[in-house]
């Protein structure tokens, strides 16, 4: 049972009876909603519903980013989703005075009483119509940007270039009948070497609607000059009171020559001192940052302006709209706790998890040593209302193992942060669910036996030794999510070596699959790795008969169910 490898373990670990949950539990039919609409109309209404798959009744509301989608809730009714029935939210659009483009608003759906709330619903808004121009940018030789348009019904399209050649295209995206038809426009620069300025056109024509039925000016910059492109065009961001949130924003350059960011600057139209602006250093990035600390609840405005030498620069500004709840306290985002290893849905008895947010602890902090602590610089997070041992906190995330008395079934957790708490939100926990780690993503937390390396193909960017396994090595897989051992676990104190804390029943280890022949092999040792909490590790040893190769499948299964599927290399 190696020790060397513990410590990569160590550093990846890093980074009374219990009842279910008592209380309503939110969900929601969908958190995405789109909708297309012509310019000069109202976008027809949408429903999204609220129910509860928990005890108690449902109280929501709902707020909105943005003033051209209005909500109203209306009475339950009956639905498949909840023996309670289903409450619909209703989004109306008052979209007739906006122009063509696409657009976004959060609703933020609350229940102060609630498991998993609030609850965020994107909404994606796209106003059809035909613009009167198009402009492009591109370096010469190869670049093809392209744009969508959309008319309201078939129609005929015809494009032509004054200048530069063919360079000019429009096609249908769709031949669905829908009510609004996207075409898409390409400029390509493949044909063009000489650095100018193009243009061309695009006739549309029979379309029911007399308003599609007109000339498209297009304008095509082809450039040796920086062109600067935004990772994030956007931001729609919900935040409690006294909340913090920073979004970095990249400025790629899809051009020629070198791309210079000389600044960056906030600015609020509702509001004030709630929006900031960061040039990182090397002006690759800024980072935006939110803080609602002097805001009341309402929804608030403004724009980020990022100042480049980019061709393209006009275009270098990001919306802003802030929704401020009533939320207190630290905040678990939705869905944010899921098992260590792989990120999944279901955490085990035991297990080893990690819950995202924001405002969860005050400081980055480490557990010193075990047994673990359940308060580190002032966090606790609480599983069904107990507190759970704690190996890291920082302000975004918090890695804890789950009690091995939690049963099977809805549990709740909540984070306490300076004996402020925060929302409540709901996990699944199984009696087992294994999951096997990986290194920086690359690499299966296994071990050979022999030397320490890792068995996959020779791979300098892990961070210990890795050649392929040969047939008849012992190796080590180091797990989480085995559940509780025999003799029993504590919470939070590193197993035993004397006795062994072995897994009952025992586990199988499945090489091959797919191209491959399988191989079941049956595990010399299954259990905690002494002195550690929540890591099992099982031994086994290559049967002769194995599959080899540079990418063979492994899976740990037990009972009910099995790991990710991993790949060694077996010579």
């Amino acid at each position: 049972m190696k020790r060397i490898f513990n410590q990569v373990v160590i550093a990846f670990l890093a980074s009374a009876a219990l009842a279910s949950a008592q209380q309503p539990i939110l969900r929601l039919s969908t958190t995405t909603v789109a909708a297309t609409v012509g310019q000069g109309s109202n976008a027809p209404n949408q429903s999204v519903l609220a129910y509860n798959i928990g005890t108690g009744t449902l109280s929501v509301a709902a707020t909105s980013t943005a003033s051209w989608v209005q909500i109203a809730l209306t009475p339950a009714a009956a639905c498949a989703a909840s023996p309670s029935g289903c409450y619909p939210i209703v989004l109306s659009f008052s979209t007739s005075s906006l122009a063509a483009g696409t657009y976004s608003a959060l609703i933020e759906v609350t229940d102060p009483g609630a498991v998993d709330a609030p609850q965020s619903i994107a909404v994606s808004l796209t106003v059809a119509a035909v613009p009167s121009t198009l402009t492009f940018y591109a370096p010469p030789a190869g670049q093809a940007p392209t744009t969508t348009f959309y008319t309201q019904g078939p129609a005929s399209t015809q494009a032509s270039t004054a200048t530069g050649g063919t360079w000019l295209s429009v096609q249908l995206e769709t031949t669905t009948g829908a009510t609004f038809v996207p075409y898409q426009v390409t400029a390509s620069s493949k044909n063009i070497s000489a650095p100018g300025t193009y243009t061309g056109s695009i006739v549309v024509s029979g379309s029911d609607a007399a308003a599609d039925n007109h000339s498209i000016a297009v304008t095509f910059n082809v450039t040796t000059s920086p062109i600067a492109q935004l990772s994030i065009p956007a931001l729609n961001i919900a935040l409690g009171a006294n909340q913090q949130q920073s979004i970095p924003i990249t400025i790629g350059n899809i051009g020629q020559g070198s791309l210079t960011v000389s600044g960056a600057t906030a600015a609020t139209t509702t509001g004030s001192g709630w929006l900031t602006a960061v040039l990182a250093s090397g002006g690759g990035s800024v980072t935006v940052t939110l803080n609602t600390a002097s805001l009341t609840a309402g929804v608030y405005t403004g724009s980020v302006t990022i100042s480049t030498n980019a061709v393209n620069n006009a275009a270098l500004t990001v919306p802003v709209s802030l929704l401020v709840t009533q939320q207190t306290g630290p905040q678990i985002s939705i869905g944010g706790v899921v098992d260590g290893a792989s990120y999944g849905a279901t955490l085990a008895q035991g297990d080893i998890g990690a819950a995202f947010g924001l405002g969860l602890s005050s400081a980055t902090v480490s557990a010193p040593s075990v047994p673990l602590p359940t308060t580190l610089s002032g966090t606790q997070i609480l599983v069904n209302g107990a507190e759970a041992p704690l190996y890291f906190t920082s302000t975004g995330q918090i890695n804890f193992q789950v009690p091995y008395e939690i049963p099977p079934g809805v549990a709740t957790v909540q984070v306490v942060n300076n004996d402020v708490p925060g929302n409540t939100v709901s996990m699944t926990v199984a009696a087992r669910a294994p999951r096997i780690p990986l290194i920086s993503g690359i690499a299966p937390v296994i071990v050979n036996y022999a030397d320490n390396s890792i068995p996959v193909v020779t791979n300098p960017a892990l961070s210990i030794p890795s050649h392929p396994a040969a047939l008849g090595d012992t190796l080590i897989i180091y797990a989480f999510g085995l559940g509780q051992t025999n003799p029993i676990a504590a919470d939070g104190v590193g197993a035993s070596s004397s006795p062994l804390m072995e897994i009952n029943p025992p586990v199988s280890v499945m090489l091959g699959g797919g191209f491959s022949p399988t191989v079941e092999v049956t595990p010399l040792f299954t259990g905690l790795v002494p002195g550690l909490v929540g890591l099992y590790q099982i031994n086994f040893t290559i049967p002769q008969n194995a599959p080899t190769g540079n990418s063979i499948p492994l899976t740990v299964n037990v009972p009910g169910g099995g790991t990710n599927p991993v790949n060694i290399a077996i010579q």
